[in-house]
């Protein structure tokens, strides 16, 4: 009789074991996709500071030379490309999405700056002289 309890009991261990394991499992996977999904937030908001960064500094002078207009199309073109890939990404993932969108709301006050930043930015390209050459 004791051996049938020992061995119900290992069998019992074990199974809870590799519950507890698949738990753990899920719990990393899970902390894993909200990591990426976080990643991919903060990605997008780093392009978005980095083209505001080069078009402030190419509007200093309300004139746009070639090479500017070289550098910010190319930053436009990545920003577009990351866009679109994000877009892609999370078009049916509903759980991705709104883990980017409570990231969004946990940081509203520092991303509203951002893009008033961005967007005075990009009003400030159309009152430079050479603006008629961006594409």
């Amino acid at each position: 009789m004791a051996k049938i309890f020992l061995f119900f009991l290992i069998i019992a261990f074990g199974l809870f074991s590799c519950k507890s394991n698949k738990t753990d499992e899920i719990n990393e996977s899970k902390k894993e996709t909200i990591d990426t999904n976080i990643a991919d937030a903060k990605k997008m908001i780093d392009k978005i500071q980095q083209y505001t960064k080069v078009v402030t500094q190419a509007t200093e002078d309300k004139k746009l030379n070639d090479i500017e207009i070289k550098q910010i199309e190319k930053l436009s073109q990545e920003f577009d490309a990351l866009e679109k890939e994000i877009n892609e990404k999370y078009s049916d993932d509903i759980e991705g999405k709104a883990i980017m969108e409570k990231y969004m709301e946990d940081n509203k006050a520092e991303l509203e700056k951002i893009y008033e930043e961005f967007f005075i930015a990009m009003m400030m390209l159309y009152e430079c002289e050479g603006a008629e050459k961006l594409e």
